[in-house]
């Protein structure tokens, strides 16, 4: 039912919240969430709670498409079949058209949609270097088991101590932020 609220929509409602949840998905650290839904409910006398629904639903189709790599008239299918009305498909199939196809079919997106299995932390201090200031310093290095389409693989990052704590800090923002949106 959520995305057939879309359609419900005034047409400059629709462009607005299409070009948003495109570029969402395709850089969604240059894109806050929460603010957008918060702005946007409130500039169109919205209910904050079933425009969640909608965005949680769209952020699902466009995962699956940018995964699969769909091409527009793919993703305009799946938007319509999950309940949109064919001129509300086109505006974020416009959309879709309008981003560069090398965001859209990047190996990075594929990454960042993986599901992550788990997540393992080392804490270490550098106890050989050839830079005396070095000496001492503690770290991390983090290891991240990511399962995309049915295959596991690891990543690996070493972090310092300062890179782990802002790290942390974003995870903790990110859990706020998938609070706000299942709520």
């Amino acid at each position: 039912m959520a995305l057939q609220d879309v359609s419900a929509m005034t047409d400059a409602m629709q462009e607005e919240f299409a070009a948003f949840m495109i570029g969402y998905a395709l850089s969604p650290q240059d894109h806050d969430m929460a603010n957008f839904a918060t702005a946007f409910a409130s500039a169109h006398s919205m209910n904050l709670r079933p425009l969640k629904k909608i965005i949680q639903d769209t952020v699902g189709i466009l995962a699956v498409s940018l995964q699969a790599k769909h091409s527009t008239s793919s993703f305009m299918a799946a938007l319509v079949v999950a309940g949109m009305s064919e001129a509300t498909a086109k505006r974020f199939g416009a959309q879709w058209e309008a981003a560069p196809r090398h965001q859209r079919t990047s190996p990075e997106l594929r990454l960042a949609h993986a599901e992550l299995s788990e997540i393992t932390w080392k804490l270490g201090v550098t106890t050989g270097t050839n830079l005396v200031g070095s000496l001492g310093t503690p770290f991390v290095v983090l290891t991240f088991a990511l399962l995309s389409r049915g295959q596991l693989t690891k990543e690996t990052m070493e972090l310092s101590l300062p890179m782990f704590y802002q790290f942390l800090a974003n995870m903790e923002a990110l859990q706020a932020h998938m609070t706000y949106l299942q709520a």
